[in-house]
């Protein structure tokens, strides 16, 4: 059985630019931190260019401004209307690079649009990735020898996409280079399109599932993640306070791991420990070099593994000797500091306040993700990567903490 995926006369191209509503906050308005679907239900679509199959290019956009005026189905070309006809029969299908946020972007930002489902679309950044390209249409472009995407398409994006942003009629010779942007973007789709391997029917199918979840969402207890962030910024700041107390000010921030893993470094005693630090060495440099008759240091890390080592160091010298001198009592508190106040998963609360849509996470999987192995992967919250550990009997007293002594933000 041939698959109808494979034929380019099946498939029609598609990309879309947005710009965020007056009323928007500027979280709301900024998909990096509201996500793809809050941002969506934020914004409206103001370029929309399209190619069926290898046909021509071609472009429908809010020429007129922005004010009120939104993109209406009855404006869109025929040759749409008729192509959308098959797909609603599921013979054709359209594709974007990175379609769940152009499809939110058609299902939220126009006018009177046919709703877009999940198995009328199929991702090309998908397919791109299971060649073994870059996930972005400029890296997957630049990868089969294209053009990429246009030099000034950020600035572009910085001119016409926020609330307050130009309009075609303040910037007319930059709205008709940001149109240019859009249809350059959508032919270079069609060309990583062309040049990749068409996935199977069957896993089409294991995308559309997925596309489903992400549009579905997980639900989440906000009140508990609204007041998990407060706590999560009151022992930062402490922490903070701590380490810039405990170091004379040498250290002011947990995020600053350059600079506590050389604070750390300079103050061990023990070649063994300070060992654990080393990532590099300087090959170039001699032993004299060091005041300690150590080769020159090159590159120090404090990943989870080398601090959990330093620390488990420090447990059995306390143990043989019955305490920890107070250099090496203060080292620890600092690691300590890193340790908890370094990890990202208190932080993930911030996260889902800011991209939650109606108590609800979405989009927050990614098909193929994983180049090589095209398992999923995550984005956002990362949910694939939630700390599972538990606080045991002090699980409850905790929640009770977070619920009943700390106001909403």
């Amino acid at each position: 059985m041939s698959n109808p995926l494979a034929n380019i006369d099946n498939i029609c191209f598609f990309d879309t630019e947005t710009r965020a509503e007056d009323h928007a906050t500027p979280n709301d308005g900024n998909v990096k931190t509201a996500g793809t679907y809050r941002y969506a239900k934020n914004s409206f679509v103001i370029i929309s260019t399209w190619a069926i199959g290898s046909g021509k290019l071609f472009e429908v956009s809010l020429d007129r401004g922005f004010d009120g005026d939104w993109l209406c189905w009855d404006d869109m070309p025929r040759e749409l209307h008729e192509f959308h006809k098959r797909v609603e029969q599921r013979e054709a299908w359209y594709a974007a690079f990175n379609a769940g946020f152009d499809r939110a972007a058609w299902n939220n930002g126009t006018f009177d649009f046919p709703r877009l489902e999940p198995d009328m679309v199929i991702d090309v950044m998908a397919q791109a990735v299971a060649s073994n390209l870059p996930p972005s249409l400029e890296g997957a472009s630049r990868a089969i020898t294209g053009r990429g995407k246009q030099d000034d398409g950020k600035a572009l994006i910085n001119l016409f996409c926020s609330p307050r942003g130009a309009t075609p009629q303040q910037k007319p010779e930059e709205w008709a280079r940001f149109k240019t942007y859009g249809l350059r973007d959508t032919d270079e789709m069609r060309e990583v399109w062309a040049h990749t391997r068409p996935l199977p029917f069957e896993e089409w199918e294991d995308y559309w599932v997925s596309e489903r979840i992400n549009e579905r969402g997980v639900a989440v207890d906000m009140e508990l993640a609204r007041r998990a962030s407060a706590v999560a910024a009151a022992e930062a700041a402490r922490l903070n306070r701590e380490l810039s107390r405990w170091t004379n000010g040498q250290i002011t921030a947990v995020t600053q791991t350059k600079r506590i893993a050389e604070w750390v470094y300079d103050r061990l005693e023990y070649s063994e420990a300070r060992e654990i630090l080393v990532k590099e060495y300087d090959e170039n440099a001699s032993a004299e070099d060091d005041d300690e008759g150590d080769v020159k240091v090159g590159k120090l890390s404090l990943e989870k593994g080398r601090i959990e080592t330093l620390l488990a160091f420090f447990d059995a010298l306390e143990e043989k000797n019955g305490k920890l001198a107070e250099r090496d009592r203060l080292i620890v508190d600092v690691v300590q500091a890193r340790q908890f106040g370094g990890s990202t998963s208190p932080f993930k609360f911030d996260k889902m306040v800011d991209q939650h849509d109606d108590g609800r996470l979405k989009g927050q999987y990614v098909f193929n993700g994983a180049q090589q192995t095209g398992r999923f992967s995550s984005k956002g919250v990362q949910v694939h990567n939630l700390t599972r550990d538990s606080l045991k009997k002090y699980e409850e007293e905790s929640i009770e903490f977070i619920m009943e002594n700390l106001t909403e933000n």
